[in-house]
């Protein structure tokens, strides 16, 4: 076995602690479970896992479906379902992707230890601050793009409008 894979017998034999003393490096396993580090990531995690949350993310602004980001069509297209499928599951979520691409992402944001660190009661909150978060990414990447352009004089009413909304805090959409 060892010819075969290229390594030296005694390191086999002596399984990582041997080859740790013999390399001086300490071999390196992947973190398991570790927590979601992205607002984008979150908020699909949080979402997959608990789909009633979805009935809060509508109550929100939606400046984030605008972002450019490659979770943004799955995030969007969860919420979407949720809202056709109200009592839809986890496990009824991750079978409409089974043959889709993003399917194996979704798996691993399915796993609940990922959430763990949440309490089951702060788990709104959660998907209210990392949708707030996307808001606002999406909202200085709009001023961003207003401000690149040469005059004011080329904006529209309706950027101007955008900029002058976008200079208050984000605030629940009226009902």
């Amino acid at each position: 076995l060892a010819k075969l894979v290229g390594i030296a017998a005694p390191h086999l034999e002596g399984g990582s602690a041997a080859l740790h003393r013999s390399t001086g490096r300490v071999p390196r396993t992947p973190p398991r479970n570790r927590p979601v580090t992205t607002p984008l990531r979150l908020a699909i995690a949080l979402v997959l896992q608990h789909p009633r949350l979805a009935g809060a993310a509508a109550a929100l602004e939606d400046d984030w479906r605008g972002l450019e980001s490659p979770g943004v069509p799955l995030l969007s297209e969860l919420l979407d379902l949720i809202a056709a499928y109200p009592d839809i599951s986890s496990a009824g979520l991750l079978e409409r992707w089974r043959d889709r691409d993003g399917y194996s992402h979704l798996a691993q944001l399915a796993d609940p230890q990922l959430l763990n660190h949440i309490p089951e009661k702060g788990m709104e909150a959660e998907l209210g601050g990392a949708l707030a978060r996307l808001n606002r990414e999406a909202s200085t990447l709009r001023t961003g793009t207003l401000f690149n352009r040469t005059s004011t004089r080329d904006w529209t009413e309706e950027e101007r409008e955008m900029l002058r909304r976008g200079m208050t805090p984000p605030r629940l959409r009226r009902l």
